[in-house]
């Protein structure tokens, strides 16, 4: 009966506790999360939902921790959904995004990296040892102390207090890899700096700084220690500037008042009787320029082409502090215009041609080359293009210029032919621009060659009608008109008489005159023999030029034969003795 009993009490027992399981199973099947149960994570960002009828948490759903009064107990220093304790406030002072402890801010803003910085608010004062490994972060402690220790290895965090009326206390800042920077109203008792680290102070009091020989490296730029040794205060000058005013026209030869103006610019409130020094900088080195103790400094006269360094130091008191440098330009003197060449050249010429500029500025050369060595002559630039044709160039020794006109140029093309002359000592070359030769070839029309048909007068009561002037029988190398011209007063009539020993004009002009020049000259149609006097007029523009081009060797077309010159000149003598007789 008492077994009986106990397998009924036992089975009743067992069935109330499999209801209970079963009844709780039913309801956390779906957890639910109406009572607004928050959980903080363990990365300290954020919080999670709880279930409200198991301990289950949701952490695939989070929300940032903050405390800016949503539960209407306003910076209670708690987070007003999990009611964490919270450390620092991200970004800005409202709390709207706290982390709940200074370590897991300081992860996330490794976690976060790129360059964009978080700047974190102390909530509280903070008693851990903390650990800053990267990216780019501003701790403000807010009047807040840091009783542990704060270890910086890596990126750029800033510490500071912007509370002036309440100072903050750091026990201990190490420094073993990264930047810190820690300014504004904080009092740090040990800054440990390992080598390699990178330190910038630009405030607070420091009781002891291990790790540096000079603690004033530690300084940021316009910061000093005050007299205590300890706090670092804004110095009287707080930068140092040195600037140049326009340098792009100082060039080698330049003149006492042409020479470029430094000026240096310091930056202080109200502070008095600086003094300046000037330094010539030539790498590492500085050297003190004697004299130069103005606020501006003029560019020393006598400087090679190139390029050189300068900066300043401005002392108020026993407080110095130097400009970084500034780069001073001589740019090289202007090369040496040795002249133009001017060329003229029938257009249709193609035949190689050489042009030796020694032949046209060879005095201007040789003068060249007593201060600049042996010169180097490059070959140069021409245009239009397609002007010449390829394979054109210069003699590097003489300077010799061979080329051959394209094929297809036309009257009055001109072509220019620019050439830079170099020198082989190195001083000169260092200080100039190349030297620059000019040819200017100009093309022209075909001289034409011939003398016209005539009959020459051997009697008085003739007139120029009776010389019968024409230019049949190919009498000229190309077709064309002939026929008696004036000097200075008209074409003279046909019913001229004609005077013995007078020379009477004519002029040829090409059925082509696009492409051939007209050809003059003079006939003495009465000579004492009787047989009359051609003269041609030699052309002034049809001539190819140089005439002592050596591919040529020809006497410049249009030129009279010597024989009919003095033929002509002698006829002339004959007739003024006869007049004189008369």
């Amino acid at each position: 009966m008492k077994k009986r009993v106990c397998s009924i009490l036992l089975a009743a027992v067992l069935c109330v506790t499999m209801l209970s399981v079963v009844a709780l199973a039913d309801v956390c099947d779906n957890h639910t999360y109406i009572g607004n149960q928050y959980v903080a994570n363990a990365d300290g960002i954020n919080h999670s939902p709880k279930c409200d009828n198991c301990d289950y948490v949701d952490t695939s759903d989070t929300r940032q921790h903050c405390d800016n009064g949503s539960n209407g107990k306003y910076k209670d220093g708690k987070c007003d959904f999990c009611d964490a304790e919270l450390a620092v406030s991200f970004n800005d002072s409202s709390c709207s995004s706290c982390a709940t402890t200074l370590q897991a801010a300081f992860n996330y803003v490794k976690n976060e990296g790129g360059s964009t910085e978080t700047k974190l608010f102390s909530m509280k004062d903070i008693a851990d040892a903390v650990r800053f490994e990267g990216s780019l972060a501003t701790l403000n402690l807010a009047g807040n102390n840091l009783t542990g220790s704060i270890t910086v290895s890596g990126g750029t965090l800033t510490i500071t207090n912007t509370l002036d009326s309440q100072s903050s206390t750091v026990s201990t800042i190490n420094v073993t890899g990264g930047t810190v920077k820690i300014e504004g109203n904080l009092t740090v008792t040990t800054l440990n700096v390992s080598n390699g680290a990178k330190v910038e102070l630009s405030g607070g009091t420091y009781e002891n700084i291990t790790g540096v020989t000079d603690k004033n490296t530690l300084l940021a730029p316009g910061y000093v220690f005050d007299t205590d040794g300890k706090t670092v205060k804004e110095a009287p000058i707080k930068s140092v500037t040195a600037s140049i005013k326009d340098n792009s026209t100082t060039k080698y030869g330049y003149t006492a008042e042409q020479a470029p103006v430094l000026t240096a610019t310091v930056a202080s409130e109200g502070v008095e009787n600086v003094t300046y020094q000037w330094y010539k900088v030539n790498g590492s080195n500085k050297e003190i320029i004697a004299n130069a103790t103005d606020q501006t400094y003029t560019v020393e006269t006598g400087l090679n082409a190139g390029d050189y360094y300068y900066c300043c130091t401005a002392t108020v008191g026993t407080y110095s502090l130097t400009s970084g440098n500034v780069k001073v330009t001589i740019a090289k003197a202007d090369g040496p215009q040795l002249g133009t060449i001017n060329v003229n050249q029938v257009f249709n010429d193609t035949a190689s041609k050489t042009i030796n500029i020694y032949d046209y500025i060879g005095t201007e050369l040789n003068q060249l080359a007593k201060d600049a060595g042996t010169l180097r002559f490059h070959t140069g630039t021409y245009s239009p293009v397609d002007t010449i044709k390829s394979g054109w160039g210069v003699d590097v020794n003489t300077g010799a210029i061979t080329y051959q006109l394209a094929n297809g140029l036309s009257v009055n093309d001109e072509i220019t032919i620019t050439m830079q002359v170099g020198y082989n000592d190195q001083t000169y070359s260092k200080n100039h621009e190349d030297a620059t030769v000019t040819v200017n070839i100009t093309l022209t029309k075909i001289t034409p060659t011939g003398t016209p048909n005539y009959t020459p007068i051997t009697s008085s009561g003739k007139t120029l009608a009776d010389a019968h002037l024409n230019a049949d029988n190919n009498a000229f190398s190309v077709p064309g008109t002939v026929k008696w011209v004036g000097e200075s007063d008209g074409v003279p009539a046909d019913d001229t008489p004609v005077e013995k020993g007078v020379a009477y004009h004519w002029e040829f002009r090409p059925t082509e005159g696009d492409k051939y020049e007209r050809l003059t000259g003079s006939i003495i149609l009465w000579t004492e023999s009787g047989s009359g006097v051609v003269i041609i007029v030699p052309s002034q523009s049809g001539e190819s030029t140089p005439a002592s081009n050596p591919n040529t060797g020809a006497a410049p077309v249009g030129q009279p034969l010597p024989g009919l010159a003095l033929l002509a000149l002698a006829a002339i003598c004959l007739d003024q003795r006869s007049r004189r007789r008369s």
